[in-house]
């Protein structure tokens, strides 16, 4: 099993008091989960970190070599905001 984890900022340019759920869709053979899984902004401008976890139990090697999927935020108020961020993912033989 591999995993990876990177953090990442969002910005609101929205409205303030503004909570946004986040979605995934997963690249095949990458289980990804997102830390918090919403964002609370109480004010325009204000920047919010979060945690992506990519664990993958596939091996390099077998059949495709990438897979991709994206993260987005969406406004829960009415969906009108969305904020989309694409996932690449590659595997590669270890040397």
């Amino acid at each position: 099993m591999t995993s990876k984890m990177i953090k990442r900022r969002l910005t609101n340019v929205g409205t303030p008091n503004s909570i946004y759920s986040v979605e995934v869709r997963a690249p095949e053979g990458v289980k990804v989960r997102v830390k918090p899984q919403k964002l609370v902004f109480e004010h325009i401008n204000q920047s919010l970190s979060y945690s992506v976890w990519f664990i993958s139990r596939k091996r390099a090697g077998t059949e495709r070599e990438f897979a991709q999927g994206d993260l987005t935020w969406v406004q829960s108020s009415n969906s009108f905001y969305r904020v989309r961020s694409p996932i690449s993912v590659t595997w590669k033989d270890k040397q």
